[in-house]
């Protein structure tokens, strides 16, 4: 199994004022065999 960390940035809007800002989180990504088994899950140690 193969476990690689990476950061998503993803484009968000505030409801009330509608500004738009991004946020960033640390996510893995799992492969196995050759096959992404959970990609994109935050991180949990």
């Amino acid at each position: 199994m193969i476990i690689v960390m990476y950061i998503r940035q993803t484009k968000t809007s505030s409801a009330t004022s509608r500004e738009a800002y991004f946020t960033f989180r640390l996510v893995a990504s799992k492969r196995i065999d050759g096959k992404v088994s959970a990609s994109g899950t935050p991180y949990t140690h």
